[in-house]
């Protein structure tokens, strides 16, 4: 009786063994997945904040001119596990547009099932400025000249 005890616990150890070959390797390309995807996310609020803040800045030529490092300051506050990372921002007073990009290396025993040892994440933003101030002024002009025919 004590051997058939014995014989289970042996055949669990040995199931145990084969079921974690597989639920390991599943486990970490989840949490690999999942950091790409931070990093993808993070990526893309900084183009965000940085077409965002330069719809503000694009208006002063020496603001315009700070542009190109706000990329690389907002991803540099969050953690982010991309590297060579390389951003770009132009623009005009019309029109901001950003990207920025960079590689992603993976761990050694996951670039068996990738086509590279690395992957590229990338995001880009445009933005078209709207100057509503000449609208604006045209409307307050039209109410100045109404509310001067009302009183006369």
């Amino acid at each position: 009786m004590n051997k058939g005890k014995h014989l289970k616990r042996a055949a669990f150890t040995v199931e145990a063994a084969m079921l974690m070959t597989v639920i390991l390797p599943v486990l970490m390309v989840i949490l690999t997945a999942s950091f790409d995807l931070h990093d993808r996310a993070l990526l893309q609020g900084a183009v965000s904040e940085a077409l965002s803040m330069g719809g503000n800045l694009v208006l002063y030529e020496e603001d315009r001119a700070a542009l190109p490092g706000l990329i690389g300051s907002l991803v540099q506050d969050g953690t982010i596990r991309a590297e060579n990372l390389s951003n770009t921002v132009s623009a005009d007073p019309d029109h901001v547009s950003a990207s920025c990009s960079g590689t992603i290396d993976y761990p050694p025993f996951l670039e068996p099932f990738t086509a590279s040892g690395s992957r590229t994440i990338s995001a880009t933003g445009e933005r078209t400025i709207i100057h509503p101030a000449t609208l604006i002024w045209k409307v307050r002009g039209i109410k100045r000249v109404v509310s001067a025919l009302k009183t006369s």
